[in-house]
């Protein structure tokens, strides 16, 4: 169970990229050992999925995971296509378009993929250089609202300190996007109607009591 986010995205790598990258990117796809050597970036970490990240795979979406490395002998550089989906927790998607950017031989503003979370029917696309641009703005009906007073404003401002969550703030409206959000606002509200059905009680007893 849990949540899953796939990632779908294909590009070319240069030609002098270190054989060391090719061998990691292998062995997050399934095909190669472990390296001796991990790069010191954020996304070689021990607790997150980033060894299994390339050929993770779920009923959550349709079609097949898909991942590969292959040298072209014309190009003479190597070709990457992704197709995966995994529980992206830590943010790992990110991470990696960030880690393996630098090897990436496109040009500014070249089209890379997507990634989706499994409950959002837009997709999150990503260009060159490590650059994602959220598609449910194009889609305001699709946009995650919750108008707050300004006391339940500052609370769950204090709440979601230590989340990595994406947002834009405006007056008392705050725009969430990102993973795990839809639960996370969900335990909220319900939260909020709790406390408000306790009042709701306690005034009542009072008035009884008077």
């Amino acid at each position: 169970m849990g949540m899953y986010t796939e990632i779908n995205c294909a590009f070319s790598l240069k030609k002098d990229t270190p054989e060391d990258v090719i061998n990691i990117l292998e062995y997050m796809m399934g095909g190669a050992n472990i390296p001796p050597k991990t790069p010191d970036h954020y996304l070689f970490r021990d607790d997150n999925r980033w060894p299994i990240m390339l050929s993770c795979d779920s009923y959550y979406f349709d079609g097949d995971q898909s991942s590969s490395v292959r040298y072209d002998d014309i190009g003479e550089q190597h070709y990457v296509t992704i197709r995966s989906n995994l529980k992206n927790y830590d943010g790992e998607i990110r991470a990696f378009i960030n880690w393996i950017t630098p090897y990436m031989d496109m040009l500014d503003g070249d089209f890379i993929g997507y990634s989706r979370y499994e409950e959002d029917e837009w997709p999150e696309l990503i260009h060159y250089p490590n650059t994602f641009t959220d598609t449910s703005k194009l889609n305001p009906e699709k946009e995650k609202e919750i108008k707050m007073t300004s006391n339940e404003d500052r609370n769950i401002r204090d709440l979601l300190k230590g989340f990595q969550i994406v947002g834009a703030f405006t007056d008392t409206t705050y725009i969430w996007k990102g993973e795990n959000v839809q639960r996370l606002t969900k335990c909220l509200l319900e939260l909020i109607d709790r406390v408000e059905t306790t009042e709701e009680k306690l005034k009542k007893l009072e008035k009884t009591n008077d």
